[in-house]
C-alpha cells in the first residue's frame, strides 16, 4: 500500500473543482483555492489538529474583516480549507472501509483520471518509473525548501531509507494500475461500489476534469443527489464540510 492515499488526494482534487464551480461557496474561499490550490491539497498530507484548522480559518476571517495586509493570506486560508475538507472525508472512514482494497481503489482512480481513454494502457514499468521520478524530484524540492536535519549525511541516510520503503509500495501500485480485473476488484466495498458511473456527482466531476463548463445549478443538483458509491459519498461529505463553514464564515463575530 502506498504511504499516501490517492483516494483522499483525488477526492480533495475533486472537492477543489466543486468549490470553483459552485455558486454557494464564499467568494474569499473560491479566490484562495484558485490562487493557492497546492496549499488546499496539502490538507491531506499535513499533520495538523482540528485546532490548527480552526486557527487558520479564524485568522483569515479576522484579516479579511479588518482588511489587514497579509501576502500569505490566500495560502493560509487554502490550507485551512484543505484541512477542513480532509476531515470531512475522514468522517466516513474510507481507509477502514477499503481495507485491503485500498491499493486497488488508488489504482482505479489513477487509471480513470490519468490513463487516456482509447490509448494503449501503459506498462507497469512505466508507471513505476514515473512515480519514482516524482518521488525523487519532490524529495529534492523538500530539502531545498527546508532541511529537516542539521547534518546532510543524516538527511541522505533518511532519504535512502524512504526510498527503500517506497520501492515495494510502487511495485505493488504499478501492478495494480494495470490489473485486468481492476473494476471488479473495487465493485464491492463495505456493501457498496467504490465508484459508480451512475452517480450524478461523479458524472459532473468527469465533465469538470475534462475542462467543460458546468452551471452552478447543475453542481447544486448533483450535490443534493445521494451518491451510491463510497467515492461519491466522501467527495460530497468533504465538500459539505466546506459549505457548512462557508455559510457562516463572514457572519461569525470576530
Amino acid at each position: 500500500m502506498l504511504n499516501v492515499s490517492l483516494v483522499k488526494i483525488e477526492a480533495l482534487n475533486d472537492i477543489l473543482k466543486l468549490v470553483e464551480a459552485s455558486g454557494e461557496i464564499d467568494a474569499a474561499f473560491k479566490a484562495a483555492v484558485k490562487q493557492e490550490p497546492h496549499f488546499f491539497l496539502m490538507g491531506d498530507a499535513t499533520e495538523a489538529s482540528p485546532n490548527n484548522e480552526q486557527d487558520l480559518l479564524d485568522y483569515s476571517r479576522k484579516v479579511l474583516q479588518s482588511q489587514t495586509e497579509d501576502e500569505r493570506l490566500s495560502a493560509k486560508l487554502a490550507l485551512g480549507l484543505g484541512l477542513a475538507a480532509s476531515r470531512g472525508i475522514e468522517e466516513l472512514n474510507p481507509g477502514s472501509k477499503l481495507g485491503e482494497k485500498a491499493l486497488y481503489a488508488d489504482a482505479f482512480l489513477y487509471s480513470l483520471y490519468y490513463i487516456t481513454e482509447g490509448k494503449t494502457t501503459p506498462q507497469a514499468s512505466s508507471i513505476r518509473a514515473l512515480f519514482t521520478s516524482m518521488r525523487q524530484r519532490n524529495t529534492i524540492e523538500l530539502h531545498t525548501f527546508i532541511a529537516n536535519t542539521a547534518s546532510v549525511d543524516e538527511w541522505i541516510e533518511l532519504i535512502s531509507k524512504w526510498d527503500r520503503d517506497f520501492g515495494p509500495d510502487v511495485e505493488a501500485f504499478a501492478a495494480a494500475a494495470v490489473h485486468p480485473d481492476l473494476v471488479e476488484l473495487t465493485r464491492n466495498v463495505d456493501g457498496m461500489p467504490f465508484y459508480s458511473t451512475d452517480d450524478a456527482l461523479l458524472q459532473l466531476l468527469l465533465e469538470l476534469r475534462k475542462g467543460q463548463s458546468v452551471e452552478a445549478e447543475a453542481v447544486h443538483s448533483a450535490l443534493n443527489t445521494e451518491p451510491a458509491s463510497l467515492y461519491g459519498q466522501i467527495v460530497r461529505n468533504g465538500f459539505n464540510r466546506l459549505l457548512e463553514i462557508s455559510s457562516n464564515y463572514k457572519e461569525k463575530a470576530v
